[in-house]
């Protein structure tokens, strides 16, 4: 072999061992999991926020991403509006826990379920049409709806739900009793008991829910 012969071959060796270093890594990488994509995103905030999901806390801030599994809390006097990809809100009054537990859309952002706890605390949830069922659930009981706009709240072992436009389904989880409220209507749940029969709220409890969970300019 001559002098050039050899060196062109010293230098393709060269090359080969970064080329086989590289191969070597790729093929003993883990692979690339996409991330999972935000099912919300905060609209309007008062107060403290947070999200925690797999043992992580994140702050909460105006355009923050929701995902779902995520456990959102609100501080003491805070706030938090959350639109959702199919353009359903919920509003979280002061010191409220909501699990997110799935919310799931189309391609084209329409809602397929989303199902929801009320660990705590006091909601509001308009559901925007068309789209599938949409469940809070508490310790006592489940509201759900296709579309309307809802109360809840979650006190220990008692939950209260109104139905402010359209109609809502309550069920007792303890009984599996079942309700149905109409716009104007409400009925609470203890833990292990019935629904109460859907009736009309007086004016002063109305107000006072509707101002537990409205933010600035509402």
């Amino acid at each position: 072999m001559t002098r050039s012969s050899q060196e062109r071959s010293r230098f393709a060796t060269a090359l080969l061992v970064p080329a086989f270093l590289v191969l070597a890594l790729v093929a003993g990488a883990p692979p690339v999991v996409a991330a999972e994509p935000a099912v919300g995103r905060v609209v309007q905030q008062e107060g403290e926020a947070r999200a925690q999901s797999d043992g992580h806390i994140r702050p909460l801030g105006l355009g923050a991403a929701v995902f779902s599994r995520d456990r959102i809390e609100t501080g003491e006097g805070g706030r938090l509006k959350i639109e959702f990809a199919d353009h359903s809100l919920i509003v979280l009054g002061s010191d409220t826990h909501v699990f997110v537990a799935d919310y799931a859309v189309s391609g084209s952002d329409r809602r397929i379920g989303a199902i929801l706890s009320l660990l705590s605390g006091i909601i509001r949830a308009v559901v925007a049409a068309p789209g599938g069922h949409f469940d809070v659930s508490s310790q006592a009981a489940v509201a759900s709806a296709r579309s309307t706009e809802w109360l809840m709240e979650a006190d220990g072992g008692k939950s209260a739900i109104f139905a402010a436009a359209g109609s809502v389904f309550v069920q007792s989880v303890g009984t599996n009793s079942l309700v149905l409220l109409q716009p104007g209507e409400g009925t609470d749940v203890a833990l292990d008991r019935s629904p109460t029969a859907p009736k009309a709220w007086g004016k002063a409890r109305v107000e006072s829910f509707r101002a537990r969970v409205s933010l600035a300019g509402e």
